[in-house]
């Protein structure tokens, strides 16, 4: 989840927020209204579902702010909200698969969080047509899979935390991860081909996560902190 405030200040605003701020309350739902709709949209598929579920997800966030122990833990916190709520979404399509390294015996998940984009050509991150390509393919994976690659590259979430989140194992997180990124790649070389997109001769599979944040900042949530206070005022009443 890309944030654009200071952690520091974001921990103080929940410790204000437990103590009955409302301004404070507000600007924590305004740093994660957009970054948590975004999610629910790729991974439930529809928008009125995206709408629904970042409403009750901010609803719980409203709620169950006094909660949170650790106020540095918010963001981190607000994932695995929006995980569960995702996965009990989409629990009647569950899907079980076990395979939890890839071909050659490696994990390739460890090479994914430590990519530094900064040495990577411009001309290839800057590139519309790509960042559109990977969104699109992401959006084609099965639910379970398409789950934890939000997770895991936008949200920038653990495998563990992944695990824990969805109450499944963190070989199955793998699983999924290991599948999706296969899906992924043939998908690139499919569109290459049948597109004729120029990737520079750069795979842009490793960088899934920089093109979802991209595609993320032209996303916005139609649900604001004042709709939420409505919502959680006409539930009281």
């Amino acid at each position: 989840m890309s944030i654009n405030r200071d952690y520091v200040e974001i921990a103080k605003d929940v410790k204000a927020a437990q103590q009955g701020d409302a301004a404070a309350m507000d600007r924590l739902l305004a740093d994660v209204q957009d970054p948590v709709y975004y999610t629910c949209l790729k991974i439930l598929h529809s928008e009125a579902a995206a709408e629904d579920a970042s409403q009750e997800i901010l609803l719980n966030v409203f709620r169950k702010i006094k909660s949170l122990n650790n106020p540095a833990a918010y963001i981190g916190w607000v994932n695995r909200i929006t995980a569960n709520y995702c996965k009990t979404y989409l629990s009647k399509k569950r899907h079980e698969i076990f395979l939890q390294k890839d071909e050659d015996g490696k994990d390739p998940f460890a090479m994914f969080e430590q990519i530094d984009t900064e040495n990577v050509p411009e001309k290839a991150l800057d590139n519309a047509e790509t960042r559109q390509m990977i969104v699109d393919l992401v959006s084609e994976l099965p639910d379970e899979q398409r789950m934890c690659v939000m997770l895991f590259y936008y949200d920038r979430m653990k495998t563990r935390e992944i695990a824990d989140a969805l109450d499944v194992s963190e070989g199955t997180v793998k699983s999924r991860l290991n599948y999706a990124r296969k899906a992924l790649k043939e998908g690139v070389e499919r569109c290459e081909k049948e597109q004729r997109i120029n990737l520079h001769g750069l795979s842009p599979i490793p960088f899934i996560g920089y093109y979802l944040r991209e595609g993320a900042a032209q996303s916005h949530s139609p649900i604001t902190a004042q709709a939420v206070r409505a919502a959680a005022a006409r539930a009281a009443a």
